[in-house]
């Protein structure tokens, strides 16, 4: 078997939206029926940076502001700021594109949207160009989620960010990216 090294890239709230929308039910990663999380996030400079997520129905949008309902009920509203992204299948699209009744997932930071993503629905942005963009995760090395799903209960976790360097009987070895 040849060695293979892997690049880990712990894309929190990548891992958050596609576990959340999973298509098989049976799959129930971390996030499955997940509606919020916040994180605590420690970047290479060692600068940290605290990060909320929610997941729901767009039940109002505007170009100063939007409102998701979730799972859960409660409703959320974000700013929008000229810093806002929408991203969706890797593409970056202007917050006109979003529609009530799309579901979608907002990242953000003190109440204002960072990045709007993963939108679902009849009338979800598509067919854009994909292209990369700097997210939360960029440069992360580590950090601390907590999750709370549709059914009230909630759950924490730590990460790494890191290139894995060696795995065996169970263990995996991670380099990070600040040495």
């Amino acid at each position: 078997m040849g060695k293979r090294i892997a690049t880990v890239v712990v894309t929190l709230f990548a891992l958050v939206t596609g576990s959340a929308l999973a298509a098989d039910p049976a799959v129930k990663g971390p996030f499955y029926d997940a509606v919020h999380s916040t994180s605590a996030v420690t970047y290479k400079d060692a600068s940290t940076q605290n990060w909320t997520w929610d997941r729901g129905a767009i039940t109002a949008v505007s170009s100063s502001s939007l409102t998701l309902k979730r799972k859960d009920n409660q409703s959320v509203t974000f700013a929008i700021t000229d810093k806002t992204v929408v991203r969706n299948a890797g593409a970056t699209y202007a917050v006109t594109d979003l529609k009530v009744g799309d579901a979608a997932a907002v990242i953000s930071q003190s109440g204002n949207a960072v990045i709007i993503r993963n939108i679902k629905g009849a009338d979800a942005p598509a067919g854009g160009t994909p292209s990369p963009i700097e997210g939360p995760a960029f440069q992360s090395v580590n950090g601390t989620v907590s999750v709370l799903y549709a059914d009230g209960t909630s759950q924490s976790f730590d990460f790494t960010h890191g290139q894995i360097t060696a795995a065996a009987s169970g263990s995996v070895t991670i380099k990070r990216p600040d040495g």
